[in-house]
């Protein structure tokens, strides 16, 4: 059997990657739907943060709120 290597690299490397696939944006929100669901965000306190940013981060807001209108330049 081989052995595994894992290599460090920077959290912004998984996050650019991530938001440019609408495949890893949907996974990334199912899980934390799954997560929200089992209560562990909620009740894990190392996921504090995360649900400070649901919270605050305004991502509802920003898919739901009427997108302003853009005029063409004259």
């Amino acid at each position: 059997m081989g052995r595994l290597e894992t290599r460090e690299h920077p959290v912004g490397t998984c996050v650019d990657g991530t938001i440019a696939s609408p495949a890893g944006c949907r996974r990334v929100i199912y899980e934390l739907a799954r997560l929200a669901r089992d209560g562990t965000l909620q009740s894990d306190p190392k996921w504090e943060s995360t649900m400070i940013a649901i919270r605050g981060g305004g991502l509802y807001d920003a898919i739901y709120a009427p997108f302003p209108i853009r005029r063409p330049p004259r």
